[in-house]
């Protein structure tokens, strides 16, 4: 066969080739494998040079697919170690493919020819696209009449393309619930944040009365993007506040019932009765949304038992209801029944006889995974998990049974185990195992195990345990307290000689960071069979010790010649920063179901020199030792993350309380996160002070002042109510139906400043003119208080019928202008109580009034005096009621000019002497000035309008002296063609030196009745005295 199909005639020997070196991948890996764009994508790249060493690997990195421009270089950031981010910025389509070309030269640069290069594709996922179909809410019932809103939506039934994935097949993330009180938003108000993406339920109980809440659900994808349902509304509408019951545990054993107990309003008007209500199902969300009926009969007291029946593994949900004429309902309290027993825990060790090198004994124990016990949980879980196990022991059997250990149950499976070492050599023990769930019930194990424990072990110095004396330490901190405890099981005793602590960040030892970490010379001495002997060390941390997690352990030197390592524990290094909460303030002591935007204020300090960045802060709220931060709703009004460098930051929340929390203390303190230099900090032990807070039911408002910005309103006028009340933690209302026919009904203010509230309405259609009363109303919970105000409507005079004679442009300057209009005051008098003045000016001049004569029947007139031709006259009618009211009706017109007016068309001359331009006199033209000098100007006057009055003027003076010259005389022009007038300058202060120029202007002006007109022409001249 061989031979048929290879013949081995003519064989050729060949020599073995060496593939030319080349630089390998071992690790390209991303920060994440989903990203948005505006996200900066990080890469950790590990590799080795194709036949080890080399001085020179230079990576770059085509980032065109995300918007990077081409060709980036990856930064070399430790020994066969590279990294490179860019910021996403363009790119289309889903998958992005990120190419690498590594190039080694083993040489360095100006060495030999660099190795050949080495491609790699990296692909990332971009989604920008939010999902297509985001869950529908489904709609309320509105209004309401309990303290909490059940939200129900419907799931978005497909998938999103871009996010889903193998782990994530939906490639759905979340949902964030949000709401406003204006329909169409803003929804600013986050309800609930990282609501699972299978949860289809949320009950919200931070609502306020009277207020109507408007909701939309985002339904998020898993790299981020999100769309938003409509919205759905309902109004809170309690009559007063309702009894709220107290909290009920997770899970419980009805085996006495189910006792609910509540508060009771302690408010004015105060609750007549109660009945309690209850809805039970297998899931939640179907008990929340499901039928309430009544348990029992009505009652006075604040408590009742709920005998059952009830089923396993159901939840029941609680209301009560309370009564006074009305009803008004509680945010429900919810429960799980279980009744069965966890399954039993079987030991596993110890066996017998137990032969152990030391005086201690292993007790474990297996997990029961028989399907019977799963009990609508998981296999080997009770239906709610198993809380905790209990170990139990009896020395030298039959003895006392004494309870040796509680452990709690952990997330793993695997078989678990104590550690006894309380125990004696060739001593017999009996153990046993009892399980518990949440809800108290137990379980015991089959079979028990007994053993005698013989110890065979010679003497060992045992590291029982390493406690690091922080948690936390610094960077060139300084004898930072570290205890080890040292056991010796064996049968003999032991010397113990020294004591070295090892520090490992994860498998790398950083000792060499550490000063102080060994003890040598000791001369010990650990008795056998369960001696022990502890000992602290004082370590300095380095200066430049390696930041983040690491672990530390001991190993002891004893006998000599003898090691032994054991102990655990760990520190976090942080650069010089940190991040400690140092107080939680807020500005008030006393808070009401219900109440919203509550300041709280935090101050986290950073001490250290290196810059922090503060990325969260949370409230806790506690009441005694029970951690109730889910009865308040807590969101930021600073922003962060936040830099801190050497200093104090204040962070402002605001906190909404829920509805259903009942009265009593409340204690608040703060945790913080972020980190330093990559290093996570976080400060979990919470404030240096905390903050209490008494929560009382709403006192009934009262209401101590109302006060309108004006006494008057007109339609289209703005009423402002300013409301000062004893809190500022009411709705208050104002209802302006009585005075506003156009649009009736309640306003409402906003958020008040301190106590003070302001209404505003704005008046469309005013009832008959008169004054009316608006109630205002502050409400809240617990009651309503009404104060009534006084406005008084004003309608003001109205207008028709308006008349002029001549009308608009057909006025002249002989006509006298007759005005006419009806004036209406809405009382149906005649004679009506107004009062009417035309006011006129000409030519923006000042105003002058004239009272309009009441002609009958509503009308009323006025006349406006001729006018000069060319002249705009304005003219306004005003009208004012008896209430004050008034209106204004304004009109306007221009003289239509009947000829043209006056022209300076001929020169000037002057006697004596000879004649002479009107602009300028030439040397030797002019004439002494101890004469009069008359100048003769000729005026075309050929077509003046008829009855129009021209007056001509000369203005002269000497400029040196500034001495005015008489002028003598005035002349009157009358309407001939080219009239020519002689205008004389008489002597006034003695003879003009010669060489004096005098200087001047001749005016043609209107002349009206009381002075001087408007300038119609004019021309300047000068005369030289010689």
């Amino acid at each position: 066969y061989v031979q048929s199909y290879f013949p081995l005639t003519s064989i050729t020997t060949f020599t073995p080739q060496t593939p030319a070196p080349q630089f390998l991948y071992d690790t390209v890996q991303p920060d994440k494998l989903l990203y948005t764009t505006g996200e900066t994508v990080t890469i950790d790249i590990t590799g080795t040079p194709d036949g080890g060493g080399g001085a020179t690997t230079v990576i770059t990195g085509d980032f065109t697919a995300v918007g990077g421009g081409g060709a980036v270089a990856v930064t070399d950031t430790g020994t066969e170690t590279w990294s490179v981010s860019q910021l996403i910025s363009a790119g289309a389509g889903y998958d992005r493919t990120i190419t690498f070309d590594a190039v080694h030269d083993p040489d360095g640069p100006g060495g030999t020819p660099a190795w050949p290069a080495s491609i790699y594709d990296m692909d990332i996922t971009v989604d920008d696209v939010p999902t297509d179909v985001p869950a529908t809410l489904d709609p309320l019932t509105t209004p309401t009449a309990e303290a909490s809103v059940l939200l129900d939506w419907t799931a978005n039934p497909g998938s999103d393309v871009g996010s889903a994935s193998m782990a994530n097949p939906s490639g759905l993330g979340k949902y964030k619930l949000r709401r406003g009180t204006a329909s169409g938003g803003p929804y600013d108000t986050t309800v609930a944040d990282n609501i699972p993406i299978t949860t289809t339920q949320f009950l919200d109980t931070f609502v306020v009365n009277l207020v109507t809440y408007y909701y939309v659900l985002d339904t998020y994808d898993a790299a981020g993007n999100y769309d938003t349902s409509g919205e759905v509304f309902t109004e809170i509408q309690l009559p007063f506040l309702p009894a709220q019951p107290d909290d009920l545990p997770a899970t419980i054993n009805p085996s006495g019932g189910i006792d609910i107990s509540w508060t009771a309003n302690p408010g004015d008007p105060g609750i007549t009765g109660y009945r309690v209500l209850r809805s039970g199902a297998l899931y939640l969300d179907d008990a929340l949304a499901g039928t309430y009926t009544q348990v029992g009969s009505p009652t006075t007291s604040t408590s009742l038992n709920d005998p059952g029946p009830f089923t396993e593994a159901y939840h029941y949900c609680y209301k009560v209801e309370s009564t006074f004429g009305g009803t008004a309902v509680s945010a429900p309290v919810y429960t799980r029944v279980d009744t069965v027993a966890p399954a039993p825990a079987e030991l596993a060790t110890p066996f017998d006889p137990y032969n152990s090198e030391g005086a201690e004994i292993v007790v474990s124990w297996a997990i029961e995974t028989i399907p019977q016990y799963s009990s609508g949980g998981f296999p080997g879980q009770d239906l709610n998990g198993i809380a905790y196990w209990e170990i139990w022991r009896q020395e030298n059997p039959p003895s006392t049974w004494v309870l040796i250990a509680t452990v709690p149950y952990g997330p793993a499976t695997e078989d678990q185990q104590v550690l006894d070492t309380a125990v004696t050599h060739t001593w017999t023990y009996e153990y046993s195992i009892r399980t518990f769930d949440a809800a108290g019930n137990w379980a015991d194990n089959e079979y028990t195990k007994t053993t005698q424990l013989i110890v065979t072990g010679p003497g060992v110095a045992v590291v029982d345990a390493v406690t690091a004396g922080a948690t936390e330490v610094t960077q060139g901190d300084l004898s930072v307290p570290i205890t080890v405890d040292i056991r010796n099981p064996g049968i003999n005793d032991v010397t113990l000689n020294g004591i070295q602590l090892y520090f490992y960040d994860d498998l790398i030892d950083v000792t060499s960071e550490y000063t102080g970490a060994s003890v040598t010379g000791l001369s010990q001495v650990i008795t056998q069979l369960g001696g022990t002997w502890s000992t602290t060390l004082y370590v300095d941390v380095g200066g430049s010790a390696t930041l983040g997690t690491i672990d530390m352990w001991a190993e002891t030197t004893y006998d000599t010649s003898y090691t032994s390592g054991g102990g655990a524990d760990s520190w976090l290094v942080k650069p010089d920063a940190d991040l400690n909460v140092q107080s939680v303030t807020s500005t008030t002591t006393i808070v009401y179901p219900g109440q919203e935007d509550i300041p709280v204020y935090v101050s986290i300090k950073n001490p250290g020199g290196t810059t922090a960045t503060l990325e969260s802060v949370a409230l806790v709220f506690t009441r005694g030792v029970t951690d109730i931060s889910d009865k308040f709703m807590v969101e930021y009004v600073t922003s962060v993350p936040t830099d801190l460098t050497d200093e104090t930051r204040t962070i402002e929340l605001k906190v909404t309380v829920s509805q259903g929390i009942t009265t009593g203390a409340v204690t608040i303190d703060a945790t913080c996160a972020g980190s330093a230099m990559g290093v996570p900090l976080s400060d979990t032990d919470g404030g240096i002070s905390t903050w209490d807070w008494g929560v009382q039911t709403s006192p009934k408002p009262v209401i101590v002042s109302v006060v309108a910005d004006a006494a008057v309103y007109w339609d289209g006028d703005t009423i402002t109510l300013t409301v000062e009340c004893d809190t500022g933690f009411h709705t208050v209302k104002a209802d302006f139906t009585n005075v506003d026919t156009g649009d009736p009904g309640n306003e409402t203010a906003p958020p008040p400043v301190g106590t003070t509230y302001t209404i505003q309405h704005l008046q469309i259609t005013s009832a008959t003119e008169g004054t009316y009363d608006v109630t205002v109303y502050a409400e809240n919970a617990t009651g309503t208080d009404t104060l009534i105000i006084p406005i008084r409507t004003g309608q003001a005079p109205t207008f028709s019928n308006w008349g002029q004679i001549p009308g608009v442009g057909s006025v002249t300057a002989t006509d006298t202008v007759d005005v006419d209009i009806d004036i209406d005051d809405n009382s149906g008098q005649d004679p009506p109580n107004v009062q009417a003045t035309l006011q006129y000016r000409v030519d923006g001049g000042a105003w002058n009034n004239i009272p309009m004569i009441y002609a009958g029947s509503g009308h009323w007139d006025a006349t406006i005096p001729a006018q000069y031709d060319g002249a705009t006259v304005e003219y306004h009618i005003n009208a004012t009621d008896l209430q004050g009211n008034w209106n204004v009706d304004s009109h306007s017109y221009t003289i239509t000019p009947g000829g043209t007016e006056p022209e300076i068309t001929g020169e000037t001359t002057h006697e004596p002497g000879f004649p002479g331009n009107v602009y300028t006199d030439q040397m030797g033209e002019g004439a002494p000035f101890d004469a009069p000098v008359a100048y003769r100007i000729d005026i075309d006057t050929s077509n003046i309008p008829v009855a129009a009055n021209y007056v001509v003027l000369v203005s002269a003076f000497e400029p040196t002296r500034s001495c005015y010259i008489a002028i003598d005389p005035t002349v009157w022009l009358d309407p001939v063609t080219n009239e020519v007038v002689t205008l004389q300058l008489q002597y006034n202060t003695g003879d003009f030196p010669s060489g004096t120029l005098i200087t001047g202007k001749v005016f043609v002006l209107t002349d009206l009745p009381s002075n001087l007109g408007r300038t119609v022409a004019w021309m300047s001249f000068q005369h030289l005295v010689e």
